[in-house]
C-alpha cells in the first residue's frame, strides 16, 4: 500500500487535471458562463470578458478568460472600431506590425478589445489613445450603425472572432500630426470618396469567412468580407457628413 503522503499528492495531481480540464475545454467554458470564475493565466496575456446576451450588453460579474482562449474557443466578446478622419476627410489607415498573431502586414481601422466592464464608447476612446495618441478631449465620437454589429470571423488557423463590435466614426483637429503605437508599422491617408474604390486595401488572407448580423437581428448572419463591411460604414459616413454639411449650408 502506497504511503498516505504520496496517494495524497497523486490525488492533488488528478484534481488539477481534472479541474484543468473543466476550465478549458470549449463546452465546459461555455456551461460555466454567468459565473464569476476568473480564468487566470501565466504572464501578462489580456483578459477578455465573456458575454452572454443576444445583444452584446454586459453586465458585472461576467468571466473573465485569457484572449488566447477567447479566440480559440470562439467565445462571445466585445470590442469597438472607429473610423478616423483628418479635417481634410480622408481616412487614417494603420498597417498592422509584422509580429501580429491576427492578419501581420495587412491595413484596417483603428480597433480595441473591451476591457471587463467598459463600455463601447470608453474602448474606442481608449484605442484612439492607445494607438494613435489621442486624449478624450480632442475628438468626439459618431456611431456608424446605431448599435453594435455581431461579427463572427473564421480564421485559417483555426481562431473564430466572435465579437460584438460597435462602430463609431471620429474627425481630428486640423493640423494634427498623427501618431501611431508599435502594433502598427506604417499609416496611410486615404480620401474617404476614394475608399469605395480602394477597400480592398484592407483584404486579410488570414480571413476565410466573415458573417456579420445586427442587434435588431441576431440570430440572422450574413456572408459579407471585411473590406465590404467597412466599405459600407464607410459610405454611411460620407452620408451623415454630408447631411451635416447640407443642414449647415441651410
Amino acid at each position: 500500500m502506497l504511503p498516505s503522503r504520496i496517494s495524497r499528492w497523486g490525488l492533488s495531481i488528478v484534481l488539477c487535471v481534472v479541474c484543468h480540464t473543466l476550465f478549458y475545454s470549449g463546452d465546459n467554458i461555455k456551461h460555466f458562463l454567468g459565473r464569476d470564475e476568473i480564468l487566470h493565466t501565466t504572464g501578462t496575456e489580456e483578459l477578455l470578458q465573456v458575454v452572454t446576451s443576444t445583444d452584446g450588453s454586459t453586465h458585472p460579474g461576467l468571466m473573465l478568460v485569457p484572449i488566447d482562449v477567447v479566440h480559440r474557443q470562439g467565445l462571445s466578446h466585445r470590442g469597438s472600431m472607429i473610423f478616423v478622419l483628418n479635417a481634410q476627410h480622408e481616412l487614417v489607415l494603420l498597417k498592422r506590425a509584422p509580429g501580429m498573431k491576427t492578419c501581420p502586414g495587412t491595413w484596417s481601422v483603428v480597433g480595441e478589445h473591451a476591457a471587463p466592464n467598459e463600455e463601447f464608447a470608453e474602448t474606442a476612446f481608449r484605442g484612439l489613445r492607445e494607438e494613435l495618441f489621442l486624449n478624450e478631449t480632442e475628438v468626439k465620437l459618431y456611431p456608424v450603425w446605431t448599435g453594435p454589429l455581431h461579427l463572427r470571423i473564421h480564421y485559417d488557423n483555426q481562431r473564430l472572432d466572435n465579437q460584438w463590435t460597435m462602430f463609431y466614426y471620429t474627425i481630428l483637429p486640423a493640423r494634427k500630426v498623427i501618431s501611431f503605437c508599435e502594433e502598427a508599422s506604417g499609416v496611410m491617408l486615404l480620401p474617404l470618396a476614394d475608399f469605395a474604390t480602394q477597400a480592398h486595401l484592407l483584404g486579410c488572407h488570414n480571413m476565410q469567412r466573415f458573417l456579420v448580423a445586427d442587434s435588431a437581428t441576431p440570430s440572422k448572419f450574413r456572408n459579407t468580407t471585411y473590406p465590404d463591411l467597412l466599405r459600407d460604414g464607410a459610405a454611411i459616413v460620407s452620408r451623415k457628413l454630408n447631411e451635416v454639411f447640407s443642414s449647415d449650408e441651410t
